[in-house]
């Protein structure tokens, strides 16, 4: 199995509503786009990041 992750860290809380509705609707478009399960999530505490995971079984599931 391979687990793959991706930050972003937001430059103030100003932008949070904008980057949470951003990472949203990424996550859908990959997810109905490339029938994958990735997810997104914010860190409640300290910096303010987002992050996407995505587990897949194959790099060959990855690459098609």
């Amino acid at each position: 199995m391979f687990h793959f992750t991706r930050t972003a860290t937001l430059r103030n809380a100003a932008v949070t509503p904008k980057a949470i509705g951003f990472a949203m609707e990424l996550t859908g478009y990959i997810n109905k786009t490339y029938g994958l399960t990735c997810r997104c999530g914010m860190e409640m505490y300290g910096k303010q990041n987002i992050h996407w995971q995505l587990e897949i079984d194959s790099l060959d599931k990855l690459a098609a």
